[in-house]
This record gives structure tokens, sequence and C-alpha cells, in this order.
């Protein structure tokens, strides 16, 4: 008995918190990494479709010049996420450096913001589905709960100011902060200017912070998707109309749109924070954005045209380097979110790992996402086994 309360002993009520934190996103990606392909380590491994991340660039990337910045965020690299965001995200009013603070990656700047707007014993609000790893980002040493709302009446459907004013009585007593990702994932779609104003009039209404996470957002392309084009809300008209701008903040991080998710670095709008980060050249910026974009449109149509060869629904998407797969039609009422997890699971096995919806958060069983912006024959052969998988349980 001594000796357990001595183990005990050794790490801090808070970090036995944080451990115990659920988190499936992170439990299904920490089983599926020892198996996952590398061409030296692991070649015979499982392709890597359920973690969002981009490949289509990685050749020119190596071609480019990394740089290393002031840790504490230099006045010339604020200067640059600044000109970035303004060539790009086109704000209202143009950032200066002062608006800009940056930190090592968007995950560390929620948190960041987290420990700023709100104490222990509140709630965050997050829109769902979401990105599984706010579970993480929001809650660890934070003393912040995260309460999902769903203010869709379907995952392709926009907002339903009802559905957020009854998710709202459910929360309001401790609600300080609300969080919504924009392009969102794991949709891959964006939110229209009509769905941000009712975001933020819902958020004024009960003087919320909103932090927006737009970290997709130069991962738009051209496409049949029948959902808005990308647009920040820094570039939203007559912004007070709506909400004080002092309850808005931006998160845009380098890892998606830059196809470098080990290169951590993000900046944060309208707050006030720091951190150590690496920095990018922003010459690479135009070039790689535009020639980025259009690599996920061939990616993402050669996706599309494949899952409907081979009978598979999917969300139309115009954003991101994924795709969610609805294979609800095949089972119909014998879906449930144990065989979901039960398909992911085999489809490891097989050799292809992909992201269950239940990781996101998402209500209803069936959906899976998939990453696409790989080489196509391992996107191909991917695709492959994940529809053997499903057609094995059928």
């Amino acid at each position: 008995m001594a000796e357990n309360r001595s183990q005990q002993n050794k790490i801090s009520q808070r970090a036995r918190a944080n451990l115990e934190t659920p988190v499936p996103l992170r439990v299904n990606l920490i089983r599926a990494l020892p198996n996952l392909y590398h061409p030296l380590h692991n070649p015979t491994g499982a392709i890597n479709m359920g973690l969002a991340h981009n490949d289509l660039m990685q050749n020119d990337l190596m071609e480019k010049d990394l740089e290393y910045g002031d840790p504490h965020g230099s006045r010339m690299l604020r200067g640059l996420v600044a000109e970035l965001m303004n060539r790009h995200f086109h704000p209202v009013v143009p950032l200066h450096f002062r608006n800009i603070t940056v930190v090592p990656g968007a995950g560390a700047a929620v948190w960041q913001l987290i420990q700023s707007l709100a104490d222990p014993g509140d709630v965050a609000l997050v829109i769902g589905p979401y990105y599984g790893n706010f579970d993480l980002d929001v809650c660890v040493s934070t003393g912040v709960t995260l309460a999902p709302i769903y203010p869709h009446a379907s995952m392709e459907a926009g907002v339903d100011e009802t559905l957020l004013e009854s998710d709202w009585t459910k929360h309001k007593t401790n609600a300080k902060v609300l969080l919504v990702t924009n392009p969102r994932n794991p949709h891959g779609c964006c939110y229209s200017i009509q769905d941000m104003i009712r975001i933020l009039m819902f958020a004024s209404k009960h003087s919320l912070h909103v932090i927006f996470d737009e970290v997709y957002g130069l991962s738009t392309f051209d496409s049949a998707s029948p959902f808005e084009p990308f647009t920040s809300v820094l570039h939203l008209p007559d912004i007070e109309q709506y909400i004080d701008p002092q309850l808005v903040h931006v998160v845009y991080g380098m890892s998606k749109d830059f196809c470098m998710n080990g290169l951590r670095l993000a900046s944060v709008t309208l707050s006030s924070m720091f951190g150590y980060m690496s920095t990018v050249n922003d010459r690479l910026a135009y070039w790689f954005v535009t020639t980025n974009q259009q690599r996920l449109s061939k990616a993402y149509q050669q996706t599309s045209s494949y899952l409907q060869q081979l009978g598979l629904d999917f969300l139309p998407s115009g954003v991101g380097p994924f795709i969610v797969v609805d294979i609800r039609r095949l089972f119909e009422e014998k879906m449930t979110f144990a065989l979901e997890n039960a398909i992911g699971e085999a489809a490891l096995v097989n050799g292809v790992f992909v992201a269950q919806g239940y990781v996101f958060h998402v209500l209803e069983p069936g959906f899976f996402r998939l990453t696409y912006s790989l080489e196509w024959d391992s996107v191909k052969k991917g695709i492959d086994i994940f529809d053997q998988t499903i057609k094995s349980f059928l």
C-alpha cells in the first residue's frame, strides 16, 4: 500500500488528470503509429490515411530554405505573418505586426487562449463534430471543460440558431468561450458568411469569446463542392454590428496549408501571448499556396471519382487534404459505433489507417475521414483496402 502511494506521489494530481483526459483521436493514433508505413523502417506498414497531413509538396519543400527565427516572436516574423494574412485572408482592416502574436503551433495557440480567457471550472463550447485533439488543447492543465454543441441538423447542413440556443441552455452557467473551426474539420467545407454572422451574434448575446481556428484557410480548391468558399472572419465587414471585435480571436498555423506538420508555428490575431517557434521564409507563400491548391484539387478529383467508381458515398468537399466517407447506406440500421470502430481496427490490420467518425465526436455512426493528399498509388491502394474491409463486414 505504501509503495503504491509512493508511486502515485511521483506525479502531480494535475498530471494524473491530464493523463486521464479522454481523447479518442489520440488513442487511435497512438495505437496506429507503430504499424504505419515508412519506406525504410516499416515498408510493409499501413498507409496513413487517418492523420491530416499533406505530402503533395514534400519534394518542393526540401528544395527551399528554412530559417530559424527569434524565439520570442520578432517584429520581423510577426510582420511577415501579418503580410501573409493580409494577402490571403483579406482582413477588412489590414493587420499590423502588433496585431499578431506567434506561438509554437495552433494547438498551443488554442491552449494559451483558453488559459487567458477562462478559469478552472469554466466551460469552453466547441461546434461539433470537431477536431479530436481539441480534447487535449482545451482541457490539459487548464481545469476547463470542453462541451460540444451541434447547431447543424446534419453533417452537410448550415447553422441553425434554434439548435444553438437549445444547446446553450445545457451549459450557460459556466460557458466563457466558443471554439469554431473554419474551414470545418472533419467535414472539409466552409461556413457561409451568414452562418458566421449567426455564430458571432450568438456569442455576443451570451458574452462569449470566440476563437476561430482557420488553419485550413489556404487549402481550399476549385471543385464541385456545394459549400461556400472560405471567408476569414477577419474579412467580415462591419463585424462590430454583430459582436465586440475584442471578443474575436483568430488562430492560424503553418502546418496544414504549408504541408509541415512538424514545423510548430502559429499566429494569434487580436490576442496577447507568446511562445517559442521556428519560422519559414515568406517568399514561398504565393507560389506555395497556389501550387498546393492545384495539387489538392487534382487529388480530390481523383479520390472522389474513384470512390464513386467503387460505390462509396462521401460528403462533397472543397477544402483540406481529407474527405469524409459515409457508409451508413451499406449497413442501414445495423450501423453502430461499435461496428464503425471494428471496421477501422480491421482496416488498420489489413494495411490502412483511417479515422473513425467518433474520434471527431460525430453524433451518428458510419463516417470515416480519409486523407488523400498522398501519392496516388498509396491513396488508391488505401481506398481499395478500406473498401475490401467494409465488404468483409457486409
